[in-house]
């Protein structure tokens, strides 16, 4: 009853020696008859001994008893606890609801943050199952005659929105090279990328033609960029006549190595996935054996060393210094060279690269 005394009134009650007035010999062997809760009861039977003095504090939650705590002594030790004592032990008392709570909240965070790893876990494979998907939409260099061809993608997060392919037409000497960049990072630039391979795959009579499939493209995927764009390159190469017809829509130009020297292969063209009815100009070089054609992204460009300067003005220099190698060698020494610029593995953008040789 004292407990509940102190919890109803939100009041401390102290005994000083409760075997004065309930001695250990009336109710030890009374314990089964004795009007006490089972856990009381039994909480007396595993004591088994004297008590001497009870102190039972309130626990109070902005004006609200939440419990009690009850101390005992037993046997001869009798404990006298003035005003300042008891009020110390209250103060102590008082900080048990935000304790209680503290726990509480920490339960909760701690469940949160196991929901947290777990979806986490659940994300990460899903990014490397979208991690393979996507690199099993890269094209593959084809085996056309007189021409060699290498490509190098490294997206900055484990999946990206550069995008390369190499399309086959009816013709077996004539190929067609795309490369791309669509705006932005990770999951939804790559989403962007699989359609733009799933439309070039459906483009059909539009691949030979390069003004015609970019066209297509921005036709079918305007509807679908959700605020983001395109640039991309697309070149329809006749390996027997070594004609190279091309378009472009706001892309790096690519640049051809010839006899030491550098050309751009620029052309006019408005980003993908922005404008209705664009129209792309068609361009077109004759290449000659010795040639070599660099395809890039700007990521590879505009990437800074710590300094803050960008790769761009070491760039040109570069591939005229490894103008000899063949596109395999060529597109390593390339990504050296950047990472040596950069001075980590760590990029800001996408890093695609593609090397063709003519002859």
């Amino acid at each position: 009853m004292m407990l509940c005394y102190a919890y109803i009134n939100k009041r401390t009650v102290k005994i000083d020696d409760a075997e004065s007035f309930m001695p250990f010999s009336v109710w030890e062997n009374n314990l089964d008859n004795m009007p006490l809760l089972p856990k009381d009861r039994l909480s007396l039977k595993i004591i088994n001994r004297e008590i001497r003095t009870i102190l039972h504090v309130p626990i109070v939650d902005k004006d609200e008893a939440i419990g009690v705590l009850e101390l005992f002594s037993f046997d001869e030790n009798v404990v006298y606890l003035d005003e300042e004592e008891i009020r110390m032990i209250e103060n102590i008392v008082s900080f048990v609801p935000s304790i209680i709570r503290n726990s509480e909240l920490y339960n909760r965070i701690e469940k949160i943050n196991k929901l947290l790893v777990n979806r986490d876990k659940q994300i990460q494979e899903e990014i490397k199952l979208a991690s393979k998907i996507q690199k099993s939409l890269l094209g593959i260099p084809p085996d056309l005659k007189g021409t060699k061809i290498s490509c190098f993608y490294k997206p900055m997060e484990r999946v990206g929105g550069d995008f390369f392919d190499f399309i086959m037409v009816k013709d077996p000497d004539v190929i067609g090279i795309f490369i791309s960049d669509v705006s932005g990072h990770g999951v939804p630039a790559a989403f962007i990328t699989t359609m733009l391979k799933v439309f070039i795959e459906t483009s059909g009579e539009n691949k030979i033609s390069p003004p015609l499939l970019l066209k297509y493209l921005n036709k079918n995927l305007i509807p679908l960029m959700g605020g983001n764009f395109i640039t991309a390159f697309y070149g329809v190469y006749d390996s027997e006549n070594k004609i190279l017809r091309y378009s472009n829509s706001s892309h790096n130009f690519p640049l051809l190595i010839r006899d030491k020297h550098l050309i751009e292969l620029k052309g006019k063209g408005k980003f993908i996935g922005v404008f209705d009815d664009v129209e792309f100009e068609e361009k077109s070089i004759k290449l000659k054996n010795g040639d070599k054609l660099i395809f890039y992204t700007d990521g590879v460009i505009e990437s800074v060393d710590s300094s803050g300067i960008n790769f761009e003005e070491k760039f040109r220099n570069i591939l005229l210094k490894n103008s000899e190698l063949f596109p395999d060698q060529f597109i390593q020494n390339i990504y050296y060279e950047l990472l040596f610029h950069r001075g980590d593995y760590n990029f800001e953008d996408d890093i695609c690269l593609i090397c063709m040789n003519i002859g």
